[in-house]
C-alpha cells in the first residue's frame, strides 16, 4: 500500500553527531525534512542507523510481558499517573480521544501499554521482575535513537533559520541525561486480538486507538506488519501510514508545533480496528521525546498564516505542568 507520507533517506547524515551540519548533503536533507513536516507532520526515516535486531527484541520483549496473565500485570499498573507515568496501562485505564462520540462503544482505546518514563526508567526496579529482559530492550532501543534525534533536531533548528541552530537540543539536554527532569517515554503497545463475536459486533468506523495529536516535541514509531495507522490532513481526510519494512514513522508533537508557530503541524492520527486483521495482534514501540520539564514551549519563528492550533497555546506554563494536566485529563479512573 502506498502513502502520501515522505520517505526521507537519512543515510545522508550519517555517523555522528558531531560535524554534521558540514557533511555533504545536511542541507539537502534539512529541507527534505522541513518540507515533509511542514507538510503533514509526518515522515517515513529510511536507512536510520537503528539495527532491525534491537527492534526485534524490544518487542519480542515487550509482547512476553502483555502475555502474561491479568493478575501480574495489574501489579505493576500506574497508582498514579499522573505523578509517575511508568510502568502498566490496561485497556479500560486510558481514553486519548480527543473527539469523543462515534468511535468504540465502550469509549476505550483496543489496546494495552506499557510505559518507561523519564528517570524511572534508569532503575530495574521499575520494570517486570518477570521479563528480565525488558529493561535491557528499552535501553537499547532509547540509546540507538538519541543521537539521529539530535540530528534531526539540528535539521530542525537550520530549517527554521534559527539564530541558534542548536535550540532544540538545548532544549532537550534529558536525552543525554535521564536524571534532568523530562516527560521522556518509551511507549510499548498491545492492540489486542478479538474473537469472533467480537469482531461481528464492531462497525466499520471502530478504532483500536482514537484519535489524539502527541503532546511532546516529537515521536519515532516502529510498528509492525499489522497495518491501521491513519494521520489526518488539514483538509480533514484520512490517510494511511502503513507499515515500511525497516523505516521509522516520525512524527511532530504539540510542543514542536508550538515552537515552530505552526509550521511542523502536530497532526492528528489513530489506529483503526480493521476487520480482516482484527483477530490479529498488533504491536508498536515509540520515543515520545519530550522537552526538559522547565521548558516554555512558546513561537520562535512568525507563527504561519492562518495557523489555529489543535490546542490553546502555551503561555506561562512549563512542559512538565503542561504534560501532568494532559495525563489527568486521559484517565479514565
Amino acid at each position: 500500500m502506498k502513502s502520501e507520507i515522505p520517505i526521507l533517506d537519512c543515510s545522508k547524515i550519517s555517523g555522528s553527531y558531531d560535524g554534521v551540519s558540514d557533511s555533504d548533503g545536511f542541507e539537502e536533507f534539512a529541507k527534505q525534512l522541513g518540507d515533509g513536516m511542514s507538510s503533514i507532520g509526518f515522515v517515513y526515516l529510511t536507512n536510520h542507523g537503528v539495527h532491525h535486531s534491537i527492534i526485534d527484541v524490544v518487542l519480542r520483549e515487550s509482547r512476553n510481558f502483555f502475555e502474561l496473565p491479568k493478575d501480574v500485570k495489574m501489579k505493576y499498573r500506574k497508582p498514579d499517573a499522573v505523578e509517575n507515568f511508568n510502568g502498566y496501562t490496561p485497556a479500560e485505564d486510558e481514553q486519548l480521544n480527543e473527539t469523543v462520540g462515534t468511535t468504540n462503544k465502550s469509549g476505550h482505546d483496543y489496546k494495552e501499554a506499557w510505559d518507561s518514563w523519564g528517570k524511572e526508567m534508569l532503575s530495574e526496579a521499575n520494570y517486570p521482575s518477570e521479563v528480565p529482559g525488558m529493561k535491557k530492550s528499552v535501553d537499547d532501543f532509547r540509546l540507538s535513537l538519541v543521537t539521529l534525534c539530535k540530528k534531526l533536531f539540528l535539521c530542525f533548528g537550520h530549517y527554521l533559520k534559527l539564530e541558534d541552530p542548536e535550540f532544540f537540543l538545548q532544549r532537550h539536554r534529558a536525552l543525554d541525561d535521564l536524571n534532568i527532569k523530562s516527560h521522556n517515554d518509551i511507549r510499548t503497545n498491545y492492540y489486542m486480538a478479538l474473537n469472533s463475536s467480537e469482531v461481528d459486533e464492531i462497525t466499520e468506523d471502530a478504532m483500536r486507538l482514537n484519535e489524539h495529536n502527541d503532546w511532546g516535541t516529537v515521536t519515532f514509531l516502529v510498528q509492525d506488519s499489522v497495518g491501521g495507522l491513519e494521520a489526518k490532513k488539514t483538509n480533514g481526510d484520512w490517510i494511511p501510514v502503513p507499515p515500511i519494512e525497516n523505516s521509522i514513522v516520525l512524527n511532530a508533537g504539540l510542543m514542536l508545533e508550538m515552537w515552530s508557530g505552526g509550521h511542523f503541524p502536530a497532526t492528528g492520527h489513530r489506529v483503526r480496528l480493521l476487520k480482516s486483521q482484527a483477530k490479529t495482534v498488533r504491536q508498536s514501540i515509540g520515543f515520545f521525546v519530550q522537552p526538559d520539564g522547565e521548558s516554555n514551549c512558546i513561537p520562535l519563528v512568525p507563527e504561519k498564516k492562518d495557523w489555529h492550533p489543535a490546542y490553546p497555546k502555551v503561555d506561562k506554563e512549563t512542559h512538565f505542568e503542561y504534560f501532568r494536566n494532559r495525563v489527568a485529563g486521559s484517565r479514565a479512573y
